[in-house]
């Protein structure tokens, strides 16, 4: 079955929809028909779509995806994965819990320096949707949220792969977190009279009685002289002595790294036995 759409004095005709059924791809002209002025940019992206590509815009009902991105370049909006991730997302239960809509989700981005070494769109929005996914199915709520979206809507590469990482950990460790409350880049006072941030603060987490206070770092080199020494000194070694916790319980500092190779987890003593001789020299 065919589908002739015009639009002024576009005419453009699907002829690759051979064998869907009648309501489907009548379903599909009426969305089209349906997108008003930018009914002519969604002929003009899908008008030398493969057979393959346009059935599964067809099949999948990823019309309302498009829109979502219509406003990104033609190879993102037109990027099967990329329409896929984001109706999946967009179904997702806890999607407006966690202060996801259309206009935010269309400005999220991924990040790349080049071939290989990257995050598409798709996989940034495969990961949020698991994140949301997992932390609903676990009752685990997040005061901020936003920190994470604003960083995938204005950061740079390495802001963007950072928290990347971060969503990947925290949907891969749920148990942590379960049935818990966290805040984003919480804020402490450090040793210069000043604001530092650390990654993750739960309110209600303890191991082995002792709070849980999350930082990230992504990979062994990232724990330099400079880091030691403005965030384990200046911060958490200062909050330790000076924290209203401290006459209660001990406040347990976690580093998890994240490694290029894949998700490995490092703890702050093995950071800083492998950046001995960093140390040794503050």
């Amino acid at each position: 079955m065919s589908v002739k759409l015009a639009k002024g004095k576009k005419i453009l005709k699907f002829t690759k929809l051979d064998g869907l059924p009648t309501d489907v791809v009548e379903n599909f002209r009426d969305k089209v028909k349906g997108l008003g002025e930018k009914t002519v940019q969604f002929l003009e992206d899908f008008r030398d779509a493969s057979q393959d590509q346009l059935r599964k815009i067809v099949e999948l009902d990823l019309i309302d995806s498009w829109k979502v991105l219509s406003h990104k370049s033609s190879g993102l909006r037109t990027n099967v994965d990329a329409l896929e991730a984001v109706s999946k997302i967009r179904s997702n239960p806890k999607y407006a819990n966690f202060g996801l809509d259309d206009d935010l989700l269309g400005q999220l981005k991924g990040w790349g320096y080049g071939t290989g070494n990257g995050a598409s769109f798709a996989e940034i929005i495969t990961d949020l949707d698991r994140l949301l996914t997992n932390f609903g199915s676990n009752n685990i709520t997040v005061t901020n949220f936003d920190k994470i979206t604003d960083v995938l809507k204005a950061g740079n590469n390495a802001n963007i792969k950072g928290t990347h990482w971060i969503i990947q950990d925290l949907a891969n460790d749920v148990a942590t977190f379960n049935n818990k409350s966290i805040t984003l880049e919480f804020t402490v006072p450090n040793a210069r009279n000043t604001n530092s941030y650390l990654d993750i603060y739960c309110t209600d987490c303890f191991t082995g009685g002792k709070r849980l206070l999350v930082e990230y770092k992504h990979g062994p080199t990232s724990v330099t002289k400079d880091k030691i020494i403005e965030q384990f000194i200046e911060r958490d070694l200062f909050n330790l002595l000076h924290s209203s916790h401290k006459c209660k319980k001990l406040i347990s500092f976690t580093f998890l790294a994240k490694m290029v190779t894949g998700l490995s987890k490092l703890n702050l003593f093995l950071g800083l036995r492998f950046n001995f001789s960093v140390i040794s020299e503050i």
